[in-house]
C-alpha cells in the first residue's frame, strides 16, 4: 500500500509574523492591566469605585512613605487626578502604566524616577501649576486659602528655593491684606522665585506686571532688613559705657578687648548671608579659629569678604560657612574710638594688634 506524501507546511509570510507578535504583546498588555487593576482593588472603597484618602494613606503606609510626602502628589499629577485625595481606576491605569509598575514594589522603586522627571524645568513648571488646580475642592472654585497655601509651598517649592520659600511663608501667614491666592498669584510666586535676586531684590520692578501682594511682600522684607545697624551698635556701646561710668569707673580704667580668635557658623540658608542671618550651627572646633587660620582658609577656599562700616568688622561667606572677625581695619578703627573716647589701652589690646600686623 503506498504511503501518503507528507505535505510541508507553508511558510510564514511577514503579515503572520506581525500578528503573532501583536497577539503575544496584546496578551501581554492585558495581563499587565490586570495585575495593575488588582492592586488597584487592594485600596479601592468598593461603593465609591474608587480610591478615597483613606484608600491612600494605606497605600502609602505598604509602601513605608508619609502620605504627606511630595511624591505622593507627584503620583496623582502623573495620573492626571482630577480630585483631590482621590484616584479613579482610570486615573491609576494611567499612571501606572506610565510608570511600568503593576505591583506595589515596583511602584515604590518607580517614586525616585518620578522625582527626577518632575525636576525637569517644563515638567515642574506643569506640576507646580497643577499642585494648585488639585486643591480647588469645588467645581467654581479659583482660589485657595491661605493656610493651604503655605503649606503647598513648603511641598512643592521650599526644597529649591528654601530661604525665599521660608520669607514669604512668614510674610502670608502675618499680613492681613489677603485672604486667598488665585492660580495667577501662585505662578508669579515661581516667578518670583526664578527670576529675582535675593535678599537685595535689585532687579526687582515694581512697575512689571507683578501681582501686587508680590509688591508689598518687597515691602515687607526691605523693611525687616532695614534696621539701622550704625545706631544700633552707638546704642550698644552707649549703654555699656554709661553704666560703668554711671557706676563710679573712670574712662581710663575701662578696657577695649579685641579678640584674636574668630567665630565661624553654618549658614541655615547659604544664599543668605547678611549680619543677622539664621545659623543651622557652628563650624568645627566649636566655632572657634585663629585668625591665622581664617587666613588660610579664606586663601584655600572660594568665600567672599564683607567689611562692615557700621559694625566696623569684617564678615565672610563660602557656600553654607559664615565667619566673623576683626581684620586690620576694623582694629585701627576701634584703636581710634578707645583713645577718642579716653578708654584705656591694655597690653592685651596692644599683643593683639599686633598679631594682625
Amino acid at each position: 500500500m503506498p504511503r501518503a506524501s507528507k505535505r510541508k507546511a507553508a511558510p510564514l509570510n511577514s503579515s503572520s509574523v506581525t500578528s503573532a507578535s501583536d497577539y503575544r504583546a496584546g496578551k501581554a498588555k492585558s495581563k499587565e492591566i490586570e495585575r495593575i487593576d488588582r492592586l488597584f482593588n487592594l485600596y479601592a472603597n468598593t461603593s465609591l469605585g474608587m480610591i478615597d484618602p483613606e484608600g491612600i494613606e494605606s497605600l502609602c503606609s505598604d509602601m513605608k512613605v508619609r502620605h504627606t510626602d511630595v511624591r505622593i502628589l507627584m503620583l496623582a499629577w502623573k495620573m492626571k487626578a482630577q480630585k483631590q485625595g482621590y484616584f479613579t481606576q482610570e486615573e491609576w491605569r494611567t499612571g501606572l502604566k506610565a510608570l511600568q509598575a503593576d505591583t506595589l514594589n515596583k511602584l515604590k522603586k518607580a517614586l525616585p524616577e518620578l522625582e527626577k522627571e518632575v525636576g525637569i524645568q517644563a515638567n515642574f513648571e506643569d506640576f507646580y501649576s497643577y499642585a494648585f488646580r488639585y486643591c480647588l475642592a469645588e467645581e467654581k472654585q479659583k482660589s485657595v486659602d491661605i493656610e493651604t497655601i503655605c503649606e503647598l509651598l513648603d511641598l512643592v517649592l521650599r526644597s529649591q528655593f528654601c530661604s525665599k520659600v521660608d520669607l514669604l511663608i512668614e510674610y502670608l501667614k502675618i499680613q492681613s491684606d489677603y485672604k486667598v491666592i488665585n492660580w495667577d498669584q501662585w505662578m508669579n510666586f515661581l516667578r518670583f522665585c526664578k527670576e529675582i535676586s535675593f535678599p537685595d531684590f535689585e532687579n526687582y520692578d515694581a512697575n512689571q506686571a507683578w501681582p501686587l501682594i508680590l509688591d508689598n511682600f518687597v515691602d515687607w522684607m526691605k523693611e525687616k532688613h532695614s534696621w539701622n545697624t550704625s545706631a544700633k551698635v552707638e546704642h550698644a556701646l552707649h549703654i555699656s559705657l554709661s553704666a560703668w561710668i554711671g557706676a563710679g569707673e573712670p574712662p581710663k580704667k575701662l578696657v577695649t578687648g579685641l579678640p584674636s580668635y574668630e567665630r565661624t557658623w553654618q549658614l541655615q540658608h547659604p544664599d543668605v548671608n547678611e549680619i543677622g542671618t539664621p545659623a543651622a550651627g557652628v563650624m568645627p572646633a566649636n566655632g572657634f579659629m585663629p585668625y591665622s587660620d581664617i587666613l588660610d582658609f579664606s586663601s584655600s577656599n572660594a568665600v567672599t569678604e564683607v567689611y562692615d562700616e557700621d559694625m566696623v568688622s569684617t564678615h565672610s561667606h563660602g557656600e553654607n560657612n559664615w565667619t566673623r572677625y576683626d581684620g586690620n581695619k576694623s582694629i585701627r578703627e576701634k584703636v581710634k574710638f578707645a583713645k577718642e573716647q579716653g578708654l584705656g589701652l591694655s597690653h592685651s589690646l596692644i599683643y593683639s594688634a599686633a598679631r594682625y600686623n
